[in-house]
């Protein structure tokens, strides 16, 4: 039987994972994480594997045989058996056939908090104005594909956020760094060869995360994490965050929840308004850019383009939401924008056939050029030469 870590160092503000000799081929170095916001000292060993643990297993799922992990608990060695499932439901084309098995007795929750991933996009912020009377504490963690180590100043545009929103509500919040995705060597990405998306997006990202944040939350106290849902029902293509995968996830101490699934990106606008609305506060700015190192919204990558157009199907202004243009100029600049000058994938298709689907409806009431153009929209469908034109204006 293989084993996965060599060695588990638990200091005051940090945990290492060195990995086996078996798993050298797939880490170029020791898993860490680290937060000068908690202190790891007293977290168990069977919680401060889990970082470890939960970003390698569907490395081990795809080498399969037998693995062994003297640090994890049974019963979350036992759980893994779902989310394992839930990977082979989701990715059925590749072979999802290795296990792990822990010794250890599983460590209890130490309180009744709840925490929240959180990193100022607009999944993130619905989920947290939605659970806000739970008060959760905030769930910062840099080192992901979409906020690496190095990057800072995407960092600090995401701690600010962060801050501004925890103090409007009161709330704590927590800062974890960990190199969790820069560890991982080009093997672990050619495990799975073709993938529409990076390993990251499609298969690391929502157990990657949950295993990162596990010794922060049990420091504090928390018996739950929610991880907010990117997609909703009705999604088909397989992703790196599911109900069936990091939301089946439960370590005893603390178990996650897949939250927001049941609502579309252009739901969670109109929600966010009207939970401002009834909470008399004002709607959060929103950090969607993937190139946070600009300043601001940069609305031109397929995150900004995808949220502004969320934001005009329920006929409200980008300023609100935290973009530096008119709801007109928004409408021009969509025009332009879609679907010219993105790459057309599955995710895409989806997200703005919901949106189109939305400016359907909303057409009743506000039967304006653009909405008639949104609810028309396919990006599978070429634009033809006078569309492509009338785009322009």
């Amino acid at each position: 039987m293989k084993k996965l870590i060599s060695d588990l160092v638990i200091e005051k503000h940090k945990i290492t994972a060195f990995p086996s000799a078996d798993l050298s081929d797939y880490l170029n170095e020791p898993l860490f994480i680290e937060s000068e916001d908690v202190d790891f000292s007293n977290v168990p060993a069977d919680i401060a594997c889990l970082p470890f643990v939960y970003n390698l297993a569907p490395v081990v799922w795809r080498l399969g045989g037998q693995w062994s992990e003297e640090n994890l608990s049974q019963e979350a060695s036992e759980n893994l058996e779902l989310a394992r499932q839930g990977m082979q439901n989701l990715w059925k084309e590749y072979q999802w056939i290795g296990s792990i098995q822990g010794q250890k007795k599983a460590t209890k929750p130490t309180g009744e908090h709840s925490a929240l991933l959180f990193s100022g996009g607009l999944d993130s912020t619905f989920s947290a104005m939605q659970l806000i009377d739970k008060k959760p504490v905030l769930v910062t963690i840099h080192g992901g594909r979409d906020l690496q180590l190095q990057d800072e100043s995407a960092w600090q545009a995401v701690e600010t956020a962060t801050e501004k929103f925890a103090s409007a509500h009161s709330l704590e919040k927590i800062q974890i760094r960990s190199n969790f995705t820069k560890a991982l060597t080009e093997n672990a990405y050619e495990l799975c060869p073709n993938l529409p998306a990076s390993w990251w997006a499609a298969i690391q990202h929502g157990m990657g995360l949950a295993g990162v944040a596990a010794p922060a939350i049990y420091s504090a106290g928390c018996s739950e994490l929610y991880i907010s849902a990117t997609h909703t029902t009705g999604h088909q293509a397989g992703w790196g965050s599911h109900p069936t995968l990091d939301g089946v996830l439960d370590w005893s101490a603390a178990k996650a929840n897949h939250f927001g699934y049941d609502h579309d990106r252009t739901q969670k606008i109109l929600a966010l308004k009207t939970l401002a609305e009834q909470k008399q506060v004002e709607i959060p700015e929103l950090i969607v850019c993937t190139r946070r190192n600009r300043s601001g919204n940069c609305m031109r990558c397929p995150k900004c383009l995808r949220t502004m157009g969320s934001v005009l199907a329920n006929n409200l202004e980008p300023k609100q939401f935290g973009f530096e243009i008119s709801k007109s100029e928004a409408e021009a600049h969509l025009r332009e924008y879609v679907p010219g000058k993105i790459k057309v994938t599955d995710n895409e298709v989806f997200a703005w056939g919901s949106i189109s689907k939305h400016a359907q409806a909303a057409m009743e009431n506000n039967p304006s050029n653009f909405i008639k153009w949104l609810a028309k929209l396919d990006l599978n469908k070429k634009p033809s030469l006078f569309e492509r034109l009338v785009g322009r204006k």
